[in-house]
């Protein structure tokens, strides 16, 4: 059975277990760190769990047609304690439309159902990704 990607992928006041988003500016979504809603907050995606394939997923799931750029970066500052998670092994290609479809049922599962091992650490090392509209607009 395929994993069904969410109805609601961009709705932020309602989030649900598993939705994934960009954070880094409240009123643009098409670039920032990688988030997923997790143990009823928003998480930081370590950037060890996390693709090239995954972020162009990821934009697709936000309702950008294309990735054009990513990277690292770290922050480390003696409080507070920084939430983050790895995630579970991770294939994606170019059909996929969420990034639920990038993971295995049973581990679909463990982020639908906050079942992901949140880890703290003073020093979070973040991936972020910049999403932008090719000529076709498609959503998820």
């Amino acid at each position: 059975m395929a994993v069904l990607c969410p109805q609601n992928a961009r709705n932020y006041d309602n989030p649900h277990p598993g939705q994934f988003t960009l954070v880094y500016d409240r009123f643009d979504r098409s670039y920032g760190d990688v988030y997923i809603y997790a143990g009823n907050s928003w998480v930081a995606v370590s950037p060890n769990s996390f693709s090239t394939d995954g972020g162009q997923t990821l934009c697709k799931e936000l309702g950008y047609t294309t990735m054009t750029g990513f990277g690292s970066s770290s922050s480390s500052i003696i409080s507070p304690v920084y939430k983050y998670v790895n995630l579970p092994s991770m294939s994606c290609h170019s059909g996929y439309t969420c990034l639920l479809q990038c993971f295995s049922k049973s581990n679909a599962n463990k982020l639908l159902n906050n079942s992901l091992d949140i880890q703290f650490n003073h020093t979070l090392n973040k991936i972020h990704f910049h999403c932008s509209f090719d000529s076709v607009q498609r959503h998820c």
